[in-house]
Parts: C-alpha cells; structure tokens; sequence
C-alpha cells in the first residue's frame, strides 16, 4: 500500500499524483477475511487516510455492499466513517458475482444469478438474490454522504478557495449531490405513500430528531 511506504508516497506526489482511488470495500468483522483486510482494518483505514491527507493526495473510496453478512446499521457505519475519515470522494457498489470469480460460483451453485445480460454486471445493478433490501440502501448511502451539508463541508475543508486546480474536486461533488437530489424529487413525486421508509431512511429521519 503506498500510503504506508513514505518514499514511494513521496516520488509519487512529485511526479504529479493529486489522487487516488482506493477499493475499501467494508468495515463488517465477518466480511474482512473474504475480502482480504486485516482484523485492524478500521484502524488502518484511518491511518492510510491520514497519510495521504498530510500529502494532499485527494481520496475516492471505493466500498462494497450486498455482502450476506451486511447488515444496513452496518453499512450506514460505513457511510459515516468515510465522512469521519475526510473523503474527498466515496462510491458506494453493489456486490456483484463477476463471471469465473469464486463469488460468481458460489451464487450460482445457490441459483441466485437473476441476470444474464453481462452488460448489467457493471456494480450499480443488483444481478443477484441479495438477502437484504440492497437496491435502496445503496441509493441511501450515495446520498447521505452526497447531502448537501456534507459536501459544503468537504469543499471548505479541501477546497477553499476554489481554483482551476481543485475545480474538478467541487464539480465532482457538486454534481452528484445535484443529481441525487434531482431524482430524490423525481422519486418523491411517483412514492407510494403507503410504501414503508427504509431502515437507513428511518436512521437518517431519527439523526434529524436528535
């Protein structure tokens, strides 16, 4: 990992290195083995981030959900640790079983694969029997870490003033907190209102109560 190899960190920022995209993945204890993190992951998550940051190496965070063992007070965690950690940006994926992989097997041999259209299997669609309510949770996730606050906070603490160097930094933020808003109206306006909210979406409506 180059964060944790300071010369290498070093001659990568003088060659010209701004950012870095990261594959996360999860924070869950039963998940970290699978994906091949150390039991201190949480830990080292944060130092990683923190070197890099002293660099003023910019961070998209990439992480995974869908696992069976995710539970979505879980994954809500993980939205708030990337926020904790100061990500520039973060991508929230759905667990997808690629072809050939030991994943893609495994659902198989369940016969969970509900999607035969490769061009589906690009980690924003759900192309299995997930055991929980993935589509929604994923969507919540983009958007709390996308909400406005939260990327006002990001572009004064990363991005202030804005220059034509950092200018992609608030587009890219800015951009996607706009389009999640826009189809969070486009979705308000088609609800069912008898459709129950989500269990993320009744986590964030406690957050405003408190």
């Amino acid at each position: 990992m180059i964060a944790r190899d300071e010369e290498l960190l070093d001659a990568a920022v003088e060659a010209g290195c701004h950012g870095l995209f990261i594959g996360f993945e999860t924070f869950s204890s039963p998940n970290l083995k699978k994906l091949g993190k150390p039991d201190n992951w949480r830990q080292r998550f944060f130092q990683i981030c923190s070197a890099l940051h002293r660099k003023k190496v910019a961070i998209w965070g990439g992480f995974v959900f869908g696992l069976d063992t995710d539970t979505v007070e879980g994954l809500r965690e993980t939205v708030k640790l990337a926020a904790e950690a100061e990500l520039e940006f973060a991508q929230f994926s759905k667990l997808t079983p690629l072809p050939g992989t030991a994943q893609w097997k495994q659902f198989v041999a369940e016969d969970r694969i509900v999607e035969n259209d490769w061009s589906k299997f690009n980690f924003q669609n759900t192309v299995y029997r997930p055991t929980d309510e993935l589509d929604r949770v994923v969507r919540d996730a983009w958007r709390e870490f996308y909400r406005p606050k939260k990327v006002a906070k990001r572009l004064i603490r990363h991005w202030v003033p804005l220059t034509k160097g950092n200018l992609v930094g608030w587009a890219r933020n800015v951009g996607i907190s706009r389009i999640l808003r826009q189809y969070k109206r486009y979705e308000d306006s088609v609800r069912d209102t008898s459709q129950p909210l989500s269990v993320f979406e009744q986590m964030q409506q406690q957050d405003s109560l408190d």
